[in-house]
């Protein structure tokens, strides 16, 4: 009996202290979450090596791009035709090329593609395309006056920035009127109702006038003028001096008398 009942005694106690089968640990049981193990950090730590050597790699290639060095694609690796344009375009700029592209060779090219960036501005601008300010910055304004640029030329789409740029064709300069002809041989003297063209300094056209019956011609902005019994050389000087007092320089020469004919 006795034997049962510490039987019984044992089962007990191992009821109360147990737990059920989908229970969670106990009070004593050791779940504690440590720090991840040295592998586990050294796996994160290399993926994000990686992830960036991506980043950089694709960089250079859209850099390559842009200065017209085809790397067959923004892919992230430095295969044969990104190792390819690496080595052109560091012959291009006379740098070293890297064995992998790194850093230094990225912000290499970021200065070139700036510098052409700001001479494809400045070109733009002169053949009246919009770019904005020559600020080396390929924003979207840039971009829209490149692509206008290139399909007025018949230049391939593309994203290399244009870097020929040939001598913008010059805007005709306007035709200046030609003064009237000289009477080749004036009779002589001017008498009344002869009537002769007066340019003034600034003016590109000559004003018509005619000698009055008192012998006169009304100069505008100057006044009346003996014309009657004189050569038109002589009323060129007196005009001239006449409108000294409103210029620094003088005026002889810059003021024309023509005779027309009768």
């Amino acid at each position: 009996m006795r034997a049962i009942i510490l039987l019984l005694t044992i089962l007990l106690a191992g009821c109360v202290t147990g737990t059920a089968p989908d229970a969670g640990p106990g009070v004593g049981a050791s779940a504690s979450v440590g720090p991840a193990s040295p592998q586990a950090h050294g796996q994160a730590q290399a993926q994000t090596q990686a992830d960036g050597s991506v980043r950089l790699v694709t960089r250079v290639q859209d850099l390559l791009a842009l200065l017209g060095h085809d790397p067959g694609g923004a892919d992230g690796i430095a295969g044969p035709a990104t190792r390819s344009a690496m080595a052109r375009a560091a012959a291009d700029l006379r740098i070293p090329v890297p064995e992998e592209p790194d850093f230094r060779f990225a912000r290499a090219l970021e200065a070139a593609v700036t510098d052409r960036v700001r001479t494809a501005q400045r070109q733009l601008a002169v053949r009246g395309y919009d770019p904005g300010a020559a600020d080396g910055q390929l924003g979207p304004r840039t971009r829209r006056a490149l692509a206008r640029y290139r399909a007025d030329n018949g230049l391939p789409n593309g994203p290399a920035i244009v870097a020929d740029w040939p001598e913008p064709e010059r805007e005709a300069k306007p035709v200046q009127p030609e003064a009237p002809a000289r009477d080749p041989a004036p009779p002589g003297p001017l008498t009344p109702g002869r009537r002769i063209t007066v340019l003034l300094p600034g003016e590109t056209e000559g004003r018509v006038l005619t000698v009055a019956d008192d012998g006169t011609v009304e100069v505008p902005g100057m006044g009346t003028v003996q014309a009657a019994g004189r050569h038109a050389s002589e009323i060129e000087k007196d005009i001239a001096v006449g409108m000294l007092d409103r210029y620094i320089a003088t005026l002889v020469g810059a003021v024309r008398v023509d005779v027309l004919p009768p």
